[in-house]
This record gives C-alpha cells, sequence and structure tokens, in this order.
C-alpha cells in the first residue's frame, strides 16, 4: 500500500547519482511520513553506476514513484531540473538522496508554501554524520535561512520547497554552477522578482556531512 492515496498536491524531486544503500534511509523515511498530504517521488537518476534504480523501483508498493533519468548531462543542478520537469503538482519539495527528512517534513514544507514562494528548513547535523565530520564545518542556523554574502537569504537545495509556477518562470536550476552556490544563484533571482522566501522551522533535514576534509570541503 501507498504512504497516501489520492492525487499527489506536492513532488518530492531527489536527484540522485550511485546513492546505494544509504538512498534507503531516505526513502525509509518519506515512507515514514505523518500528516502529509499526498505526494509523490520524483527520483532523478544521473547516471548511476550502482542499484541506485534498483533500489528506488522497489519503493513503488509504498510510494507513488517515478524514476527518471538525467544522465545525458553531469550534475546536481541539470538533475533536479529534469525532475522537477517530469513533476505533476503545484509544489516542489527538494532533497538529496543521502539525507534524511523529519517525520513532518512533507507536511511542513507544504503548509509554509501556502504564505510563500520559496521555503527552507533547518539542516541538523549530527544524526548521520561522522563526529569527525562536525569539527571540519560550521553549524547552520537552526532559527533562521542562511545569508550568503551578507546580501539575500536563500534555502539550501538540500531541504528546499518551491511553487511550481515560480520554478518555471526562473528556469529552474542554473546548470553552470558546478561546484555549489547554484540555490543561492536561484533564491536571489527570485527575490530580484518579487517572490517570498520563508523559513519553515518544522521542516527539519537530518544532514549527512562527508566524513574527510577533503569530501567535506568538496561537499
Amino acid at each position: 500500500m501507498r504512504h497516501a492515496d489520492g492525487p499527489p498536491t506536492a513532488s518530492v524531486v531527489i536527484p540522485v547519482r550511485n546513492g546505494g544503500e544509504l538512498f534507503r534511509v531516505q526513502l525509509d523515511a518519506l515512507c515514514a511520513q505523518i500528516d502529509a498530504p499526498p505526494f509523490e517521488v520524483v527520483i532523478s537518476d544521473n547516471g548511476s553506476t550502482d542499484n541506485t534504480v534498483e533500489i528506488a523501483k522497489s519503493y513503488a508498493d509504498r510510494l507513488s514513484l517515478k524514476v527518471v533519468d538525467s544522465s545525458n548531462v553531469a550534475g546536481v543542478s541539470h538533475a533536479r531540473n529534469v525532475g522537477a520537469d517530469l513533476a505533476a503538482t503545484a509544489y516542489l519539495l527538494f532533497c538529496d538522496a543521502d539525507d534524511k527528512v523529519s517525520r513532518g517534513w512533507v507536511d511542513a514544507m507544504v503548509c509554509a508554501l501556502a504564505t510563500a514562494d520559496i521555503v527552507g528548513g533547518p539542516l541538523e547535523l549530527v544524526e548521520l554524520s561522522e563526529p569527525e565530520a562536525l569539527n571540519y564545518r560550521g553549524t547552520p542556523p537552526d532559527d533562521q535561512l542562511p545569508v550568503a554574502m551578507r546580501y539575500l537569504p536563500y534555502a539550501t537545495g538540500a531541504n528546499m520547497a518551491v511553487r511550481h509556477s515560480v520554478w518555471e518562470s526562473l528556469g529552474g536550476f542554473d546548470t553552470r554552477f558546478q561546484r555549489g552556490h547554484e540555490e543561492v544563484d536561484f533564491a536571489w533571482r527570485a527575490q530580484h522578482r518579487g517572490h517570498s522566501i520563508r523559513f519553515a522551522p518544522d521542516a527539519v533535514m537530518h544532514y549527512r556531512l562527508r566524513g574527510s576534509v577533503r569530501d567535506t570541503m568538496r561537499q
């Protein structure tokens, strides 16, 4: 039996490449959502060479699921754009394959989008991260959106929601950003056009920090 019945009102878009067994943590968390409206999960596979696609498809009996191929262009922005293009609802909720949504995440994001165009939630770093990784990276704010370069707030791509119409009007994420900050660019462009952005404190994402200095800096 799928998690929710009826036409979906929101689409959870997950870019992934070689998610492996860690991907099950995120998919299990989506299966365990509470008080969520009907939602679909759009998995955008960006060229996996492991069993990621098979793992994803094994959840088709528990989630309203689409698995799409975004392998023609490498990169998380392209993968998110392809997934969002094929989403069938008015609300786009973005998360990553190696993290874990909190139990009320879908509901919190959908509720927040009722009064905003873009929404971001807090990142919780301890549950999934190796202890040494916590020494390499500062703690993000848990009571407000981060602000980039002392200019404007943004929602991190690993915990973001946006109205589908707004995403389309902005042309999605700019794929020229290859090493991050695509979500900053997206949020700034939105605000420059008069779109609203807000913080959703209950939309907690358990975020997985990489286990080495090099991997953390790359992340």
